[in-house]
């Protein structure tokens, strides 16, 4: 019986070769593990696209597209989505206590890395 529509068939997964050329930028840290490749199709079966995926198939190849980020907080505050983006992280760590704000005691000094204070 064929599989319904948005689910996938079990099937063994099928292994194909590395990229050519790209082993030096492959991550080294598998721990002795061998690195196995999938097709695209393997991993999405016949399972819809999510999301904006669906705009970067081309030809059975999904292109991955990694925009620049921004140099530091006074490029990025001219940004409304980073402004947004940055709002989420505030409010995340202050619902979730992680961090908690205290003046730094006099006889300790500012630890000052690259761009950041």
């Amino acid at each position: 019986m064929p599989a319904a529509a948005g689910t996938r068939a079990n099937q063994a997964p099928s292994f194909v070769s590395p990229p050519h050329g790209g082993s030096e930028n492959l991550d080294i840290d598998h721990d002795d593990y061998p690195q196995r490749y999938h097709t695209l199709s393997n991993l999405l079966g016949d399972d819809e696209v999510p999301g904006h995926a669906i705009h970067e198939l081309v030809d059975g190849k999904l292109h991955l597209q990694v925009s620049e980020e921004l140099a530091n907080f006074k490029e990025a505050e001219s940004h409304a989505r980073w402004l947004a983006a940055m709002q989420v992280e505030m409010d995340s760590i202050l619902e979730n206590h992680t961090w908690h704000l205290t003046d730094l005691p006099a006889d300790f000094g500012l630890v000052r890395v690259g761009n950041f204070a």
